[in-house]
């Protein structure tokens, strides 16, 4: 195996590597916003009309959006027909 070939085989693998660690990092972050929204109530504590959106590489507020983060009180409920 030559020189060029052991070195692009090296790359090919930090690639996949860093892929699967890209997707691990992406799913973990979905399993805490998934935690999140399932035991907190989150308002918003600004009107639509008061956020200054700011154009970058993506649209987002510029000041950043405020939230009221709440414990969701769980019910007894009784769930028919599941």
């Amino acid at each position: 195996m030559n020189k060029a070939k052991a070195t692009n085989m090296l790359t090919e693998n930090k690639f996949v590597v860093s892929v699967k660690g890209q997707k691990f990092a992406l799913m973990e972050v979905k399993v805490v916003l998934a935690h999140i929204f399932r035991h907190f109530d989150l308002t918003a504590v600004d009107k639509k009309e008061d956020i200054v959106l700011c154009v970058d590489l993506i649209l987002r507020p510029q000041d950043g959006l405020r939230i009221k983060i709440r414990p969701r009180t769980f019910t007894e409920t009784k769930h028919e027909n599941f």
